[in-house]
């Protein structure tokens, strides 16, 4: 139901030195709801990291101006497992579309022990984190500074509106939104980045997860080996329609455009066989660090970005991000980049939203 876009990254863990962190996130809903129920989990990072211990979740949401407990099972606190993914029981809470969902979470270890940071807060929203080694409980009360910082809440919010398009993500660092900035016309209170695909779920009013991670790879997520893809698969367990952006970094590992047209093929299979609409966006262009001649891999990238065109089956459809990026089609140029070589620039993410309007169907 909501658009947060979970963090996880290797290495945002908890210092050891606090026993207790307490936030404060905002959850804006993409469709009216009456009821939702909060999703935690102890996921240390989409690679072969597990989490470094169990931790322990206590939580509220704000409902009619007063705090509501939320409860595990009956029970105010659950135990989390590195690797494990929890809902609370549902909660009622009526909210319209663009309605706030305030959430307050309490993470709880031994002191010595660690929990991971999956969220960042954004101060402009009046969210916050504090932590310490006072045990303080502040899910229902007391005061949380607004600040930006790393801290821990819900993964996502889901709600009971039924037959509602959940958007998923799945790419690399051009999904991820990275060099994304955000400025009063995409969001008077945001203050993160977003990315393109965000944006796109924003304006049309779907709930979206965004499981880009830098530097993914086809390859990698056709052979959905290991922990990485195993968790990711588990959050976007409830997608209705998937927007798979791959092909960038499977280029600059050497792979041929069979190679890359096969492992596509395997995802946008596995998505449908599923229920789920697979639509995949056309490839991007790289420039060498002069950020204006066209690297060795562009003729692979063109004739990938053809075939993706012509829309193979499975997909639903396709948004061409190549022409949002492009100064014209196939002219192996950025329109505009935030750094020599780059592929990703704040002008490309709005450029690209446009393109995913045109393109993509929630």
């Amino acid at each position: 139901m909501t658009d947060r876009f979970p963090i996880i990254t290797a290495g945002l863990i908890s210092d050891g030195m606090r026993s207790d962190v307490n936030t404060h996130l905002t959850y804006r809903m993409a469709r009216a709801t009456q009821r939702v129920a909060l999703v935690f989990g102890n996921l240390a990072d989409f690679a072969s990291s597990a989490a470094p211990n169990n931790i322990t979740v206590r939580a509220a949401v704000r409902v009619n101006g007063g705090w509501v407990p939320v409860f595990f099972h009956g029970r105010r606190d659950v135990v989390i497992e590195p690797d494990a993914l929890v809902s609370c029981d549902p909660i009622g809470a009526p909210l319209g579309v663009d309605g706030v969902l305030q959430v307050r979470t309490r993470v709880s270890v031994t002191l010595g022990e660690r929990w991971v940071h999956n969220i960042l807060t954004d101060n402009a929203k009046g969210e916050g984190t504090i932590a310490g080694t006072t045990g303080a409980d502040l899910t229902l009360s007391g005061t949380i500074t607004a600040n930006r910082a790393y801290g821990y809440g819900p993964h996502t919010v889901i709600g009971d509106a039924g037959g509602i398009a959940t958007l998923v993500g799945i790419g690399d660092s051009i999904m991820q939104g990275q060099s994304d900035r955000i400025n009063a016309a995409d969001s008077p209170t945001s203050t993160l980045a977003w990315g393109y695909a965000r944006r796109f779920a924003w304006a049309n009013h779907a709930p979206f997860l965004n499981l880009g991670v830098i530097g993914d790879t086809a390859r990698d997520w056709a052979a959905a080996s290991g922990r990485k893809y195993a968790l990711r698969r588990a959050l976007a367990s409830d997608a209705s329609v998937a927007l798979i952006s791959f092909g960038v970094d499977d280029l600059a590992q050497g792979r041929t455009v069979a190679q890359i047209k096969a492992n596509l093929e395997t995802i946008w299979t596995s998505v449908a066989r599923v229920g789920v609409k697979a639509y995949q966006s056309t490839i991007t262009p790289m420039t060498a660090v002069d950020g204006v001649t066209p690297q060795a891999t562009e003729p692979l990238r063109l004739e990938l970005n053809n075939w993706i065109r012509t829309q193979p089956s499975p997909l639903t459809g396709f948004v061409d991000l190549a022409d949002a990026a492009e100064t014209a089609r196939n002219s192996k140029r950025n329109a505009r980049s935030s750094r020599s070589g780059s592929k990703e620039s704040s002008t490309m993410f709005r450029r690209a939203f446009r393109a995913s309007s045109a393109g993509l169907s929630c």
